[in-house]
């Protein structure tokens, strides 16, 4: 009797499930954020501002969706959390307003001063349309400054 209790015992002892579903399904939400997170890093119409805000986002919504896989308490439930998490993720799209909104200010100030100078009666037609010209340039610079610059001090700069 002793011995069959030993054996017994024994074997019980020996059964250690290896947790497969969850580590998965977390798995998976990481790299559902990791990819966001580069698509995010790679759009040049956002400003690092932007960017980090949209990847707090990102972590956040990942966050979330790793503690629904941990509270999950059978595989239909895992996948629940996980694909809810995966979609939450996919649907950060930050939309991009400091340099559209920039942009907007220099066509405004371009109209603006086009306008002062096609108003002025000392002017030929031939300087007003070099003026003009010269405004044309210097927004167009300046739209391509706003582009270029990587946080909204680069963008208020331009």
């Amino acid at each position: 009797v002793d011995a069959a209790k030993d054996s017994g015992t024994g074997e019980i002892a020996k059964v250690n499930p290896e947790a497969a579903a969850k580590p998965a399904a977390k798995e998976a939400i990481d790299k559902a954020a990791a990819d966001k997170k580069a698509a995010i890093d790679a759009r040049d119409d956002l400003t690092q501002e932007e960017k980090d805000a949209a990847k707090s986002t990102v972590d956040a919504e990942a966050s979330k969706a790793k503690d629904a896989v941990d509270a999950a308490t059978d595989q239909a439930g895992v996948d629940t959390a996980k694909d809810s998490g995966t979609s939450e993720i996919a649907k950060v799209n930050p939309e991009a307003a400091a340099k559209p909104a920039a942009k907007e200010a220099i066509d405004k100030a371009a109209a603006d001063k086009k306008a002062a100078i096609d108003a002025n009666n000392d002017l030929t037609q031939e300087e007003k349309d070099a003026a003009k010209a010269t405004v044309d340039a210097e927004a167009s610079k300046a739209k391509d400054a706003v582009d270029a610059a990587t946080d909204q001090a680069g963008v208020d700069a331009a």
